[in-house]
C-alpha cells in the first residue's frame, strides 16, 4: 500500500504543542518517540491502546532519529550537538555516549538490522555504518542530502551490502636467509560498491617461526580504521573498516631463526562480516613463499655435525665411517688434499679480464685478484660473475 496512511487516532499521555521528529518501533510493537529538542524525555506508545508512557533519561540528548537493536534491546541515535553515537535503554532511561565526539551533525535517518548492525544517513549526505564499541563510523555509500529524512525499516529484517575486499602480501623476494629479517607489506583494500565495517584480517605466524620473532604495524587510509596501535607482536588478528577505495597497510617484520629450514610460507586472509557479500572471494587470501636462499651448511654444534661426504686425496686415507677422512671434515661439500700442493683456483688479475672471458659457463669459478674474491658465473654470460663473499647464494 505504497503512499497510503491510516490515522490511528489521538494518543493519550503525550504533550501537546511540540514536534516529534524521532521515532522507532521495536520488535514487540512499542513505538518510541522523542521531541525535536535537546531534552531528557522519550515516550513509549502502546499502539494497541494508544497510550504513551514517559521514559525519563539520565541526561539530555538531541536525537534526530532512533533505531532499535533487537540483539541487545537498546535504542541508538547520534546526538546532533556533538556527533556522538549514543545508546538509550528504554527500560531504565540510561543514556550511554559511545566513543568519539566528532562534532555537530544531524543523522536524521537511523536503521538497525536483524543481526545488530547500526546504520545512519547524514542529512548533509553519506550513508554510514557505526561501530557500536568505538562509536566510529565508516562510509558505506553516498546518499543524497536531505532535511526531512527518516529511517523507515523493519528491525527484524537483515540489511546487507555488496563489497569486493582483497589482500596482497609480498616481501619483494623469493628467497630468505636464516638469521636475517624479512619485511612484508600487506595491503587490504575494498573496490566496492559499498564500504565494509568489521572485516577480519588474519595473518598467522608462519610454521617454525616463534611468535616473538614477528612484529607489525598498520596504517589506515582516510576513512578506514584498524584496531592495531603502535607496534604489535605475533599473529595479526585485526578488525578493520574499509570504505570504497580505502586501504589498510601492514608492515610485518619476521626475524628468521638461524636454524630455520624449508620454505618460509606466510598467508594472510581478509574475511567480510556477515552483512557484507563479497563478489570475489578468490582475492581474499594472499600467500608469500620464500625458499632457503643459502648455499652453505649451518654451523657445527655439540648436537649437530655435518660430515663431508665427498673428497679427493693424495694421502691414501679415505675411510668408511664418520671418524675417517673426508667425513671427519665438517660442513663441506667436497674435501681436497695433497702432500705438497694446495688446490689453486685460476687467478685473473682484473675484473675487466674476468668479464672478458670468452664463452663463460654457468658454474665456472675463478679468483678475481682485483676484487679480492672468489667468483662464480651464475648465468653463462659475461654479466653473470658474482663474488662469493657473503653467506648466501650468489
Amino acid at each position: 500500500y505504497c503512499g497510503i496512511w491510516v490515522n490511528l487516532g489521538a494518543v493519550s499521555g503525550l504533550p501537546t504543542g511540540v514536534t516529534f521528529n524521532s521515532g522507532e518501533i521495536d520488535n514487540l510493537g512499542n513505538y518510541y518517540v522523542k521531541v525535536n529538542t535537546n531534552n531528557n524525555q522519550i515516550y513509549r506508545i502502546n499502539l494497541s491502546t494508544l497510550t504513551a508512557t514517559l521514559i525519563t533519561l539520565n541526561t539530555s540528548v538531541n536525537l534526530p532519529d532512533m533505531a532499535f537493536n533487537i540483539t541487545n534491546g537498546l535504542l541508538y541515535g547520534v546526538n546532533s550537538t556533538n556527533g556522538q553515537l549514543v545508546s538509550v535503554n528504554p527500560s531504565t532511561g540510561a543514556v550511554v555516549g559511545i566513543g568519539i565526539t566528532p562534532g555537530a551533525v544531524n543523522f536524521g535517518a537511523m536503521f538497525a538490522s536483524s543481526t545488530g548492525e547500526m546504520y545512519g544517513a547524514d542529512n548533509a549526505g553519506g550513508f554510514y555504518q557505526f561501530n557500536l564499541t568505538t562509536g566510529q563510523r565508516v562510509l558505506i555509500s553516498n546518499s543524497p542530502a536531505s532535511n526531512g529524512n527518516d529511517g523507515a525499516h523493519c528491525v527484524t529484517a537483515p540489511i546487507s551490502f555488496g563489497s569486493n575486499l582483497s589482500v596482497t602480501k609480498t616481501d619483494g623476494k623469493t628467497e630468505y636467509i636464516p638469521g636475517t629479517t624479512n619485511t612484508y607489506t600487506l595491503v587490504v583494500s575494498n573496490s566496492g560498491p559499498f564500504g565494509v565495517l568489521n572485516a577480519t584480517v588474519s595473518d598467522p605466524v608462519p610454521a617454525g617461526i616463534p611468535a616473538s620473532n614477528v612484529s607489525y604495524t598498520a596504517v589506515a587510509s582516510s576513512g578506514s580504521t584498524t584496531n592495531v596501535v603502535g607496534t604489535q607482536v605475533g599473529a595479526i588478528n585485526d578488525l578493520v573498516s574499509v570504505p570504497v577505495n580505502g586501504t589498510i597497510t601492514y608492515t610485518v617484520n619476521i626475524n628468521v631463526p638461524l636454524s630455520f629450514t624449508g620454505n618460509l610460507v606466510n598467508t594472510v586472509t581478509v574475511t567480510p562480516p556477515a552483512n557484507s557479500t563479497d563478489s570475489n572471494l578468490a582475492d581474499n587470501t594472499a600467500t608469500d613463499t620464500d625458499t632457503n636462499g643459502v648455499c652453505y651448511r649451518p654451523a657445527v654444534t655439540d648436537s649437530n655435525t655435518y660430515p663431508t661426504q665427498h673428497g679427493i686425496t693424495a694421502l691414501s686415507r679415505a675411510g668408511n665411517d664418520n671418524s675417517n677422512w673426508p667425513m671427519v671434515r665438517q660442513s663441506g661439500w667436497t674435501a681436497l688434499e695433497a702432500k705438497t700442493k694446495g688446490f689453486v683456483i685460476n687467478r685473473i688479475a682484473t675484473t675487466a679480464a674476468v668479464n672478458a672471458i670468452p664463452n663463460p659457463v654457468e658454474g665456472m669459478i675463478v679468483f678475481d685478484i682485483e676484487a679480492d674474491c672468489l667468483k662464480i658465473n651464475t648465468t653463462g654470460t659475461s654479466g653473470g660473475w658474482k663474488c662469493l663473499n657473503t653467506q648466501t647464494c650468489p
